[in-house]
């Protein structure tokens, strides 16, 4: 059974995909509440340095046709549309799109349900903290200069050749070091949005709200490391709770039915329901 990987965009600035089976618990806990989440995440560091390796950005260009190439058709439409915004504000402080493969994960589960289980799917949009708002407008600024770089072979170059540089030393061909890394937390916040089990979601607007966040540290370079790990031990251990033909499938399909959630819990990430 192989998996969809995930570290393209995230890997350029913001750290390779925290926990391949966070889309799981939206699965597992959604699946009887709320239709509509959205997902916020923030990374912070206690000390200064270089927090990603440069080569990870290198990829970069291929990722619209492989996405393309993945789920050619579109899910259905649904209602009310949740649309994705380039910036946004919440408790006063201030929020970009964010730019990785997670909303796409995400779409790939929801589809694989909607095909094989008839499930309503979800509308997922992912944004990033970044605090004040000449804090946001900065880090666009460079985030949008890093891309039209990235689109030339000429400018691309220098990017590559000048990661520190251009990524505000975020970003270097030396990497990070183990200091910097085991100094590093992150916190997701999922709000879902939607409707109690029976409503009619056709006439009625969501009136339903729960929030949930996982939490835990080194996301580049721990986190996804174990999460891994524990996602090769649960193909091994536990092959009859997953989807029966195997192949190609998100985190969210593939590991709904299984015990990953509780092994991830047990190596330090944290699964908590804030408020329902």
């Amino acid at each position: 059974m192989n998996m969809e990987g995930t570290g393209t965009w995230e890997s350029l600035v913001y750290g390779e995909r925290l926990c391949l089976a966070k889309d799981v618990k939206l699965l597992h806990y959604y699946s009887t509440v709320p239709r509509v989440p959205l997902f916020y995440f923030m990374i912070s560091s206690r000390v200064n340095g270089t927090i990603i390796h440069y080569s990870s950005a290198a990829v970069l260009n291929e990722m619209p046709r492989l996405r393309k190439a993945l789920f050619p058709e579109p899910a259905p439409q649904m209602k009310p549309v949740v649309k994705q915004k380039s910036m946004t504000k919440k408790n006063n402080e201030w929020y970009l799109e964010f730019p990785g493969a997670d909303a796409s994960v995400v779409y790939r589960s929801q589809q694989f349900d909607y095909q094989n289980e008839q499930q309503r799917p979800v509308q997922f949009n992912a944004y990033l903290k970044t605090g004040s708002l000449w804090q946001t407008i900065s880090l666009a600024m460079r985030a949008l200069t890093v891309v039209l770089m990235s689109r030339s072979e000429c400018t691309r170059k220098y990017l590559l050749n000048n990661p520190k540089y251009w990524s505000g030393g975020y970003v270097t061909k030396e990497g990070p070091t183990a200091n910097v890394t085991n100094n590093v937390h992150f916190t997701f916040e999922m709000v879902g949005k939607g409707w109690p089990e029976g409503a009619d979601v056709e006439k009625t607007p969501p009136n339903k709200t729960v929030v949930a966040k996982i939490t835990g540290k080194n996301p580049a370079y721990g986190s996804t490391v174990v999460a891994v790990l524990m996602c090769a031990h649960t193909i091994l251990k536990e092959r009859q709770n997953m989807p029966a033909p195997g192949g190609v499938m998100s985190s969210g399909s593939a590991f709904k039915n299984t015990t990953l959630i509780q092994k991830l819990t047990d190596n330090d990430l944290k699964y908590e329901i804030v408020s329902k």
